[in-house]
């Protein structure tokens, strides 16, 4: 019987970190297993219990276990049917329960079309892994499966485990040390409030199991050939131009011209843990003040000054947090949600590559299935990203029980119109008063 602190939050059974990844050339299965079990040996974190009950908790690694790896025939088609039965399989593994208790928090589901034409769905329960994990996983996964179809051993860098990153971040707070960039933290963030927006809970929940549900969006392709544009030129990051759009969004949806918007960062500053599986993701507010801005161009400089100057001097949020307390409010943010607007981006490693006589590359849903999705730890999430040459889409991750589909569905297509038309006329005159 599940207890009912495990239903939900970061150790819920539906708060996943979910890949697919198209397989080409002939495919050994059980070779596949067996790399599956490597990946486990090798990373600590795929095995470990977090015991919760207890205070304060600890942490038990436990010996490696095999991989659940389900095998599924698929018809062959070619084309769209293709993509929409590999959509299929992520979809059904996105809203399956995983019990964070039940050993090792990798899964695996095979699809396979033809002997040598296959998706492989990978599931990772969040509280083991992150985004820049899943591609750890799959680039050691790769070695290992080599190895086991003879193309000589995995060569592997040494890999340093998340429990040693946990207890030296223990051993730093217990000494009472302070990371060199709080201080500038601490007066960036004085006096911020981030951005948050009012629940409106619909009339009558859509029916559903889990908690969340997602809407997707597209950006045109104009639009995102304009964004490069205005990116290159303005010495800035497709996000930045992304984000300032959404600075302009939480303008319009009463949040002022001091905006402060959270995001997510790798938090892998430190060299030696970036071939670990851990959750290592780290959250960052980006503060700008649009007042008096003149034109999106500058708005987007501005934004573009925030940016570097958080990821130039990065820390761990729990240290924000205790120099800016009141970020999120003195009573925190009763009744109110307050979105992170983040980018996936290819870290570390590569979304493509060989293993032994197999082609892997990362599976592109340009549109994946709207509906359930896995959980957040909390609120609500928009996410972009690059899905083809010059072509951007993007997903809301949201509570069903707090937003509407329709009220959901208003945001994205004011956020749209706003980065349409800034994008296409960056200097066109804007009045962004202080307030």
């Amino acid at each position: 019987m599940m207890d009912k602190g495990s239903e939900s939050g970061a150790f819920g059974v539906r708060h996943l970190m979910i890949n697919s990844w198209r397989l080409t050339g002939p495919l050994d299965v059980a070779a596949l297993q067996g790399a599956l079990d490597d990946v486990v040996a090798r990373h600590e974190s795929l095995r470990t219990v977090v015991v919760r009950e207890a205070s304060p908790r600890y942490q038990v690694v436990e010996a490696a276990k095999p991989v659940r790896l389900t095998v599924r025939e698929l018809p062959a088609p070619a084309g769209p049917e293709r993509d929409r039965l590999s959509d299929d399989v992520l979809a059904d593994a996105s809203t399956e329960d995983f019990d964070v208790r039940d050993l090792p928090l990798l899964r695996a589901v095979l699809g396979r079309f033809a002997a040598d034409d296959a998706v492989l769905v990978l599931t990772m329960h969040h509280s083991a892994g992150d985004a820049w994990s899943a591609q750890v996983v799959m680039r050691d996964l790769a070695a290992f499966y080599a190895e086991r179809t003879g193309h000589g051993p995995a060569a592997l860098p040494e890999v340093r485990q998340y429990r040693e990153h946990a207890l030296a971040e223990a051993a730093r707070r217990q000494r009472g040390e302070e990371p060199a960039d709080l201080g500038l933290w601490r007066e960036r963030l004085r006096g911020a409030e981030a951005f948050s927006i009012p629940a409106s809970p619909p009339a009558r929940p859509e029916p559903g199991r889990g908690a969340y549900v997602m809407r997707n969006f597209e950006v045109g392709a104009a639009t995102g050939a304009a964004v490069q544009r205005l990116a290159a030129e303005t010495g800035s990051t497709p996000y930045m131009v992304m984000l300032s759009a959404f600075y302009l969004l939480a303008h319009g949806l009463g949040g002022g011209t001091d905006l402060t918007v959270t995001t997510f960062s790798s938090g892998r500053a430190e060299p030696s843990f970036r071939d670990t599986v851990g959750l290592f993701i780290n959250m960052l507010p980006l503060r700008t003040d649009l007042a008096g801005a003149a034109s999106f161009r500058d708005v987007v400089r501005r934004a573009r000054e925030t940016c570097v100057e958080a990821f130039s001097h990065e820390v761990l949020f729990g240290d924000i947090d205790r120099v800016a307390p009141d970020l999120f409010g003195p009573d925190g943010l009763t009744g109110r949600i307050a979105p992170t607007f983040e980018m996936v981006q290819s870290p570390l490693h590569g979304r493509t590559g060989t293993a032994g006589d197999l082609r892997y590359a990362e599976s592109h849903h340009e549109a994946p299935p709207e509906g359930e999705c896995p959980d957040l730890a909390d609120g609500m999430l928009w996410v972009v990203g690059l899905v083809g040459p010059g072509r951007y889409a993007g997903t809301v991750q949201y509570r069903r029980d707090e937003f509407s589909s329709a009220a959901v569905a208003d945001m994205v297509g004011r956020y749209l119109t706003i980065l349409d038309a800034h994008a296409a006329d960056p200097d066109a005159e804007l009045s962004l008063a202080a307030g």
